[in-house]
C-alpha cells in the first residue's frame, strides 16, 4: 500500500497493488474516523481532499477485497 505525498498539503491518494479498494477512512490521532469514504468500484487508488484537515499525523485505513490494511501519513501545510 502507498500513501502519497507524505507529507500531504491539498490531497492524499491511497494505492494498493494486487488488491482492489472497496473502502477508505482517515483516523485522526485520537482513533476517531473523520473521513469514510467508498473507492470507485474496481479501483486500486482513491485520492481525498485533506485541506480542511489540521496539521499532524493521521492513519489511512483501507478495506480491500483482500483484507485491511492501515499506514500512517503527515500533514503540513
Amino acid at each position: 500500500v502507498s500513501v502519497y505525498p507524505n507529507p500531504a498539503k491539498d490531497r492524499v491518494t491511497i494505492s494498493v497493488t494486487g488488491a482492489v479498494l472497496e473502502e477508505v477512512e482517515i483516523l485522526n490521532s485520537v482513533g476517531a474516523v473523520i473521513y469514510k469514504g467508498q473507492a470507485d468500484k474496481g479501483q486500486a487508488a482513491h485520492e481525498i481532499n485533506v485541506s480542511s484537515y489540521a496539521n499532524g499525523h493521521y492513519l489511512i485505513r483501507a478495506k480491500t477485497d483482500g483484507g485491511t490494511i492501515s499506514k500512517g501519513f503527515d500533514i503540513m501545510k
